[in-house]
This record gives structure tokens, sequence and C-alpha cells, in this order.
């Protein structure tokens, strides 16, 4: 461990954190936090690939088929334009070779994505160690190791790792700063300039992975004053020129990238240049201004398949309607950006050296014309670096929930339409950046940066709750919106409109499990049912379906059943549908998409024919209906026969039903045998009063010639084959008599 040392800046003041305690417990061994670099991102990659728990929103897939073109022949920046310098696809071949020399397992990609996640791992692996180091020099030894914690504790960098390539540029941007640091507490000139030349190759490797890490060499000139390790913090300090720093680190940057370019600007100038007109020629997205220029597509670039041998497909982007206002911007975040590298040069610390590049960092991320999530990773480590406390964590997760779920989620996946939601999306993302920018520009030194303590202490955390209570009001005022885009999206807007339509009273029964997750919310405030469960089949008594349907549909005006082609088929709907449609008739039907809606209504019943005949002390047939139906197949006829019971009293036997059909002189032609509602619905499970309705089939023999026939009712214990009485208007004996029915034969 390092010791707890106290880093006393000019002003005399404790070079520490704002609200930090001085400690020597001040954090994890810096080997625990490169295992849980390793042992967190790692594992993730098992998780998000293939089938896992999480979808895979990475560009690993975009990667392969970048570098698998190298099979054909065909490399990137040679034979066709990328939308970033050439040095990671380049890499993505290599890696593409390497999973090849290997058979596949657990699925093709797999070996690819491992190799790139390994790379990547390591990078910001290395970027951990870096943070470390800097927020050593920035704050004092040992309190680095907050900002390293912070860092590993951010879960952006790590679902970046696992989706994007951004934490390598990231890493060589902080090595090049580190470098330059190390440098410049050099004892003498030779092994500064030598260092500033080494940070100057990293940044032109980082430049030629992605742009910004050429902001590194900002901070040459500013550390051209600071003092020798062998001399105290206060004492004369090292004289060298300011000039020969800078120009030393820009000359090695220069120098690394026409190295890397050159074999491109031979093999395939033609597409090498295509590379650099897309990186420096693309329009405005995602951003103020690409709202500024009514442009609302997260951004874009032609399919590879469309830039082989053709470099004009690299001319992307939208003419902006008020250039003038970037123009503008970018002069006067120009300016400021001096003045506060001036400031920082004269202070000439490392302190001041990080705090400009951070500047220049938000400042690149403000003035951008196009932004995508990834693009925080550049400057996460800059806020852990600055902030590492409650602040910092509070401002790495507004960053990340805004970036990662408002804009790139809500917006880009789910809701593209609903434009209010990426205009609170970059409101929100600006402030937050202006923060950082803030905060790195004045914090150059251990006064300023105890007086912006202060002011963050009174501002900041209620500018955030504004900010916060302002987007939340923005997403309340958009949901309607959102919602509609929803309906939209999932093509239920049809559904909506049927929904509202019905009966405020309805009671809705749903027999899909997914049919009344996804259309619960549109179905309020009406009361809900789900039958889906098959065991309500052949349950019997009160958790029978019949059962329960009776207790659903008690009290309500209305019944709609719900149901959707889309989704697997219910084995309970038939059993639904002909209950409901025993008791309260045919249903009155619309389709909405796939979605069915049957109406049914107590006001439209059809009449039944009382009867009201009394079977034993307990048992009444109130009355019954007759329904023809056409049978199994075209030459066979089917009697529906719908019998309303009343129990009159508790019931202590179950009761066979038989319903019957007799000829004229008395044959037997038709016979159905059973306990209530299909044996599910036992006479020992009626309650005194309750109404039971039994649709009955009776199959009617073939060639059943014309005439008068006999339907009649028996009831009877199955066990003893004892037959109840009955009594009532008309009935005698232990037969009821329901009706003459006139059949037409054959």
């Amino acid at each position: 461990m390092k010791a707890p040392v106290r880093s006393v800046g000019r002003s005399g003041e404790a070079d520490r954190p704002g609200g930090q305690c001085e400690s020597s417990g001040v954090g994890p061994p810096l080997a625990a936090l490169l295992v849980l670099a390793f042992g967190f991102r790692l594992p993730v990659l098992f998780l998000i690939r293939y089938g896992g728990t999480a979808p895979d929103w990475s560009d690993f897939r975009y990667y392969h088929e970048l570098a698998s073109l190298s099979a054909q022949g065909f490399l990137p920046a040679i034979h066709f334009w990328v939308e970033y310098p050439p040095l990671f696809p380049w890499l993505a071949v290599v890696l593409y070779r390497m999973s090849l020399l290997v058979p596949p397992w657990i699925h093709p990609l797999f070996w690819f994505d491992l190799l790139v996640t390994l790379v990547l791992a390591a990078a910001d692996a290395g970027t951990i160690v870096l943070i470390d180091y800097l927020g050593d020099a920035f704050w004092g030894p040992p309190l680095g190791r907050r900002s390293a914690v912070l860092y590993a504790a951010f879960f952006l960098p790590a679902y970046a790792v696992l989706g994007w390539f951004d934490a390598l540029p990231t890493f060589f941007l902080l090595l090049a700063l580190a470098l330059l640091l190390v440098g410049a507490r050099g004892a003498g000139r030779t092994w500064r300039l030598g260092l500033s030349a080494a940070a100057g190759l990293a940044a032109g490797v980082g430049v030629m992975l992605k742009l910004f890490p050429a902001v590194a060499v900002v901070a040459a000139p500013v550390l051209a004053r600071t003092p020798s390790t062998s001399r105290p913090l206060d004492e004369e300090r090292l004289i060298n020129s300011p000039l020969v720093l800078a120009g030393t680190a820009v000359g090695a940057m220069l120098i690394a990238v026409g190295m890397i370019s050159l074999p491109f600007l031979i093999l395939g100038r033609t597409m090498f240049l295509a590379t650099i007109e897309n990186i420096l020629a693309r329009g405005s997205w995602l951003s103020p201004w690409a709202l500024l220029d009514g442009y609302y597509d997260p951004g874009g670039v032609a399919a590879i398949s469309d830039r082989l041998f053709y470099p004009a497909s690299a001319s992307w982007g939208h003419p902006a309607r008020s250039p003038v206002l970037w123009w503008a911007a970018l002069a006067l975040g120009g300016a400021f950006f001096l003045w506060r590298w001036w400031v920082a040069r004269r202070i000439g610390t490392p302190r001041a050296a990080i705090g400009v590049t951070a500047l220049a960092v938000a400042l690149i991320l403000l003035l951008s014309k196009g932004f995508s999530e990834q693009f925080l990773v550049w400057l996460l480590p800059f806020v852990a670096i600055l902030l590492p406390s409650v602040d910092g964590a509070i401002l790495a997760t507004l960053l990340w929930l805004d970036s990662v779920v408002l804009e790139g989620y809500l917006y880009i996946t789910l809701f593209p339409t609903v434009h209010e939601l990426l205009w609170i999306s970059v409101a929100v993302r600006t402030a937050l950046l202006l923060w950082i920018a803030i905060e790195a520009a004045f914090t150059l030194s251990p006064s300023a940066a105890a007086q912006l303590d202060r002011w963050r202490r009174g501002l900041v955390r209620p500018v955030v709750g504004l900010i916060t209570l302002a987007a939340l009001i923005g997403l309340i005022e958009t949901a309607p919106r959102l919602e509609a885009a929803m309906l939209d999206r999932t093509g239920d807007a049809p559904v909506a409109e049927a929904l509202k339509l019905t009966d405020p009273n309805a009671v809705i029964v749903f027999t899909q499990t997914t049919v009344l997750d996804r259309l619960a919310a549109l179905a309020q405030p009406r009361t809900m049912v789900l039958l889906a469960e098959p065991h309500l089949l052949s349950w019997t008594g009160d958790r029978s379906l019949y059962h329960r349907l009776d207790d659903a549909v008690r009290d309500h005006s209305s019944i709609v059943v719900v149901s959707d082609t889309r989704a697997p088929a219910s084995p309970v709907l038939p059993a639904v549908r002909r209950w409901l449609s025993a008791r309260y008739g045919p249903p009155v039907e619309r389709t909405a998409g796939s979605v069915q809606l049957e109406t049914y209504s107590p006001a439209r019943a059809p009449g039944e024919q009382m009867i009201n005949a009394t079977f034993g002390r307990s048992m009444v047939l109130a009355g019954f209906r007759v329904v023809p139906t056409r049978g199994p197949d075209e030459h066979s006829e089917k009697l529906t026969v719908i019998l309303h019971w009343r129990a009159h009293a508790t019931i202590d036997r179950d009761y066979t039903v038989s319903l019957q059909l007799l000829s004229s002189t008395g044959r037997l032609v038709a016979q159905h045998d059973a306990m209530p509602v299909d044996n599910t619905m036992p006479t020992t499970t009626w309650e005194p009063g309750q109404q039971v309705w039994d649709a009955v089939p009776l199959d009617l023999p073939r060639g059943l010639p014309s005439g008068l026939y006999r339907l009649t009712v028996v009831v009877y214990d199955h066990q003893t084959l004892h037959r109840l009485s009955v009594s009532g208007p008309g009935q005698h004996g232990d037969t009821a008599l329901l009706a003459v029915l006139p059949l037409p034969g054959p």
C-alpha cells in the first residue's frame, strides 16, 4: 500500500476531494480492482450473448461482419471505407483470423467475441491503473485509489466494454496524459523530452482508434513548469520551454499517425481518404445541433456491402439549418478553453494539466455535432478523478440513466417517433456535461477546488434535483404520446379503441396469460379475470372453471372475452365460450387486429321456457332452452339443451342428470348422462340459492325419422340408481317432461 501522504498546494490548503476525510484506508488494493475488472466483465460475456438473460445490443456483430470480409480478400480502409480510423477494424481482422484457428464452441462467434472482450477488458483494467495514478497526481497520494474504486464501480464502462471499443482509445488518452506527468516530474530535460515523445506516440495510436485522444497534448505546455521530484513542491520549478515540450508531443503524435496511415495511403489511398472524409464530414445526430437541424434519427452510415470500392458512399449527413449557431458556440467554447488553458499553464501543476484535459474532453462532447452513448466512456475517468465522492457517483449515474435508458432504450429502441424524449435527454445530458466542464475548468488549483466545493454543496445538488424534477415532469407530460407510440409499436391501438367502447361495468375475461400481461393496462378500470390453467377443466366444486366464471360475472352488466390468435391457443377458451353462451346466448363479436372481443350480456340473454320442476326436496329445474346445432359432419344433427338449475337447499348427494329424447311410442332415441356442467359442478357443492346453467349436448342418430319427440329429464343417484321424484306444474313420478319437439327428419 502507498503511504498516506498529505499533499499541499501553493495556497497551503489540503489538496483533498471536497468533503473527504484523510484516511489511510482509502480503498481496496489495486490488485483487487483489477481482479474485479476481469471477474465482472468476462462472466457477463456469457450472460448477454446467444439468448442469455440480457439482449445483445453490442456492436460485436458489426465488428465480426466487418472483419469477416477479410476472408474474401476485402480489407478495411483499403477495399472499403470505415466510419472511424482503421486501427481497430484491423485489430478486429486479426482477432477474427485467430478465432478461426479454434473449432467453434457454444456459438460460431464465441471465440471472436471472447478475444475482443479480452483486449477491451485489458484496456479497461489499464484505465483503472492510470486513474489510480492520475488521481494521486490530482489529489495527492493515496487518494487516487478513491478515483479508481469509483470508476471500477461504474456500470457504464463495463457495459461499453462489452458493447463497443471506446475503452481502447480512452486507455491511450490516459496513458499519454500519465506519461506527460511522469516526464514532468523527471530530473532532467532529456527524460522529460523522451516521455513527452512517448506520450505523443501513445496519443497518436489513440487518434488512429478515435480522434479524441489528441487532446492529451494540450497538457504538455501546462506541465512545462512542474517541479522535479528532487525538489519540494513550493521551491523553484524546472525551467523548460512549453513550445519545445508541446512540439515534441505533437510531433511524435503526428509521426505515429503518419506511420500508421502510410500503408493505407499506399495500398488503398481512395478508401483511406474516404474514411477520413466520412469521419470529418458526418452530419449531426442525437445532439443539440441535430435538434436545431430538425434531425431526430440516431445517425448511421452506409452498409458495408455498399462501401466496397465505392468511396462516394462515404458522403453522409444533412445540411445544417443554422450553422452560424454551431460556429458561434465553437468560438465561445474555444475562447473559454484558451482562457482556462492559459490559467492552467500559469499554475503549471499536474492538477492543472488533468483539469484542462478533462475540460477539453467535456467541450468536445458539448460541441460535437453527433453523440452516441459510448462517448461517455471518454469522460467517466475524469468524473472519477475530479469527483471521487457522492457527487461523482450522482453525476455518473445520471449520465448513464439519461444516455443509456432515456435516450438509448426509450427513444431509440422503443419510441423513435416521440421526439420530446430526445429533447429531454439532450437537455439533461447538456446540463450534466456543463457541470463536469465547470468542475474541470475551476478546479485547477486546490484553492479554486475548495471554493468550487463550497459552491457545489450549496448549488449542485439542488440544481440536479431541479433537472431531475424537470425531466420527470417532461416525461409525465409526454406520457400520452408514449402510450400512443407504444400502441402503434405493438399494434394494439385498435384493441385500445375497442376496449374503450366496452361497458365500464363489464368484466374482461382472459384465457391467455400473455394477452392479459399485454392488455391489462388498456382494460383498466374494468374488472379483469384470468382463466388459463388447464386443470380448471377437470377441477370440481368451487375450484372449477364454471364456479370461477359464475363468481366473476356476478353483478356485472356484460362480459367481454378477449383472445388473441397470435398467442398460443388456450384449452380453456372453448369451455368458457360454451358456458357463457349457455347462460347469455351468442355473443356480439368484434375483431381488432389479431384480437377477438366477444361480448356477452345478461340483457341480451334469450328467453327460456320456465318449468319450475322440483327434484327431491332441493333441486329446482327453473327453465330450459333448446339450441339446434350442426354435428361433427354435415349429415349429423345435434341438440344443445340449456338447463337452468337452482339450489333450494343444501344437497347431500352427488346426483346425475339424464337428458333423454323419446319417440312418440316411448322408445329411447338419444340420451346424455352426466353430473351438471360436464361433471365439474357436483350437486353437493351447490349452495342454497345458487343458480347453475348446464349446456347439455344431445347427439341425434342419423336417419332419425320426422315426427314428434318428447324431451325429458331424470335425476338419479349413480351409485344406487335411485331416481328423485319430481313435483311441479304438470309433473309427476320421477320424470320431468320439458317439451314435445317436432323434428324434421333426414
